[in-house]
């Protein structure tokens, strides 16, 4: 089962990348307060931030959910075994710690702050800007999703409202992406750009691109993988009701 994949070595990797990110994120941030002239100079990249977290969520949701399988390295077994895991039980994300919870977000956190760093900063500070700050909302895309699921005994005050503003991933909102066969509403940050995207397309239309060139079918592993496991589960049940029979 996808569940007990979840590796020694990969929770090695996700901690020590957990670890880089948040220096690189305060280093960051030690920048930005060191060149803060204006709070109006800061607004609009750190609004595009904001909004760019929440398009990267919904891209590697996408892609994670489309494409490939959990097999492949690093990748597969972090960001695609996780949300495969997701659609099959979409409690578990509710029992993972911290680390598993958020690790593989920051493999995708460090070389953006990377190439902010050593890269953006030297063309456009108001590049710098706007990559720290996604960044800084991106590191919480996981939690975020994972609050979206817990029981409403069990979240606290604060995140309701931020629930309630749409300030965050709203239970209500991310119920839409759960129905068969899982293929809208991928953003799980703000999940401001869901509408959008689903008004437009626009995955679709990638995804006629991604078919056209390659023949692979998307969502075709994910399905399948889902079907499978319900079947298991539902044995599983039939079994238990007997033996206590």
């Amino acid at each position: 089962m996808a569940q007990n994949s979840y590796t020694p070595q990969q929770r090695g990797i996700e901690t020590f990348s957990l670890l880089f990110y948040a220096f690189l994120q305060l280093y960051s941030f030690c920048i930005l307060a060191s060149r803060f002239e204006s709070g109006l100079k800061i607004i609009l990249p750190a609004f595009l931030g904001y909004l760019g977290a929440d398009f990267i969520s919904g891209f590697l949701h996408w892609a994670a959910d489309t494409w490939g399988n959990p097999s492949w390295p690093i990748f597969g077994n972090s960001l695609i075994r996780t949300f495969r895991e997701h659609h099959i039980h979409p409690e578990a994300i509710t029992k993972h710690d911290f680390v598993e919870t958020n690790g593989a977000i920051s493999l995708i956190a460090v070389p953006l702050l990377l190439f902010a760093n050593l890269v953006a900063i030297k063309w456009s500070f108001f590049l710098f800007t706007m990559i720290t700050i996604q960044c800084f909302f991106g590191a919480f895309t996981s939690q975020i999703h994972k609050w979206s699921h817990l029981p409403n005994e069990k979240t606290s005050g604060l995140v309701k409202f931020f629930q309630n503003t749409r300030i965050i991933l709203s239970p209500k909102t991310h119920s839409t992406h759960h129905c068969l066969p899982f293929d809208k509403y991928y953003c799980i940050n703000s999940g401001s750009l869901n509408w959008f995207f689903y008004q437009t397309g626009f995955f679709r239309v990638l995804e006629k691109i991604i078919s056209t060139f390659t023949g692979a079918k998307p969502r075709e592993d994910d399905l399948k993988n889902w079907l499978r496991q319900k079947s298991a589960d539902q044995a599983a049940v039939q079994s238990n009701d007997i033996l206590r029979m």
